[in-house]
């Protein structure tokens, strides 16, 4: 989801209970629920002026579960995952929902 759209500026005001700077926001969106009012095991990430990031405050650092330690970045083996991901959605285009799943044994190989 693009972010700096008036569009999402809007949901943002909307929503400004949701965690995070964006992706309580992006979930709430996607999902039709907040992330305040259910558990939501997962890592936050995006794509800012073409660089890949790893924080977020919404998912990475954890709210009392038994999957994240206290960083806001995201854990290393997942980062390697999903920047491999990534990477096959920027140079596959249109072409991608053929191949969007993949192993993670081999992404981290």
């Amino acid at each position: 989801m693009q972010t700096d759209t008036t569009d999402f500026k809007e949901l943002k005001r909307k929503w400004c209970e949701e965690p995070g700077q964006v992706h309580g926001v992006i979930y709430r969106k996607a999902f039709g629920e907040s992330c305040n009012d259910v558990k939501v095991v997962g890592e936050g990430f995006g794509i800012m002026d073409g660089e890949f990031q790893t924080s977020s405050g919404a998912f990475n650092p954890s709210h009392g579960d038994d999957y994240h330690d206290s960083s806001w970045e995201m854990h290393p083996d997942s980062k390697k995952c999903v920047k491999k991901v990534v990477g096959y959605w920027k140079n596959a285009g249109n072409n991608f929902l053929r191949r969007q799943n993949h192993p993670v044994k081999d992404l981290l190989g």
